[in-house]
């Protein structure tokens, strides 16, 4: 698994959707959002969340199957 990674640090590559977490104070941990370059959104690009995020960490997925 990654790291988390300081949102004062660096962001996500703007519009470009892939699983991350996503951390703000006070919440659990979300997951499934992008960075629109003002605010984590939801990957449908419905709503924002977290516009006090603190950290984020790109989720790695598992090789697909081989069967």
């Amino acid at each position: 698994m990654g790291r988390w990674i300081k949102c004062s640090e660096k962001m996500p590559e703007r519009d470009h959707s892939y699983p991350i977490f996503v951390y703000a104070p006070g919440y659990n941990p979300q997951v499934g959002y992008k960075w629109d370059g003002e605010a984590f959104v939801d990957i449908n690009e419905e709503y924002q969340v977290f516009q006090g995020a603190t950290h984020w960490m790109p989720i790695e997925l598992p090789a697909p199957p081989i069967d």
